[in-house]
């Protein structure tokens, strides 16, 4: 993702569609609907997730029923970047500790108020899970794992909370 966002930004491009290989076209995924999605999508948006799981509800309805504004989620098989959004993204990433979306993740709470993710509603794309990942790392303490996110994921809704955005 990074090696792509570079390039995109040697480009004299306003933004770039990234599509996975595991990403799958939803049936929602039509070329109106996704004309629709487009034409609508918030101007301020950073990036535009196309598919998406949001964690733990670490999300927030917008005023429009087509986007979900994004705070924690999984998934970057389908997604809208703006140069805007890969301009202020990219130094947040380096060096990468961890998945693109958990670093991406970690970032959005960090900086809520300058970067604005959303995702589509409905769904454009869905995740092929029978395509192994090549970054599938396994897990050797589920429960620690657990308990670790479980942390992440309340540290994260109290500093939304506290700057009222969830």
């Amino acid at each position: 993702h990074l090696a792509i966002w570079k390039q995109f930004l040697k480009s004299g491009e306003e933004r770039i569609l990234v599509l996975e290989d595991d990403a799958v076209p939803s049936p929602d995924s039509a070329s109106e609907m996704v004309c629709r999605v487009l034409a609508a999508t918030p101007p301020d948006a950073d990036m535009l997730l196309l598919g998406c799981t949001i964690m733990d509800g670490l999300a927030a309805p917008t005023d429009s029923p087509m986007f979900t504004r994004v705070f924690y989620y999984n998934g970057t098989y389908a997604y809208l970047l703006t140069r805007k959004g890969c301009q202020t993204l990219l130094p947040l990433m380096l060096p990468l500790q961890t998945h693109v979306d958990n670093q991406i993740s970690l970032a959005l709470v960090e900086n809520s108020r300058n970067l604005r993710v959303y995702c589509s509603e409905p769904r454009m794309f869905t995740h092929d899970f029978a395509v192994r990942s090549d970054v599938y790392v396994p897990v050797s303490d589920e429960a620690r794992a657990d308990r670790t996110l479980a942390a992440i994921f309340s540290r994260s809704r109290a500093k939304l909370i506290a700057e009222g955005l969830h």
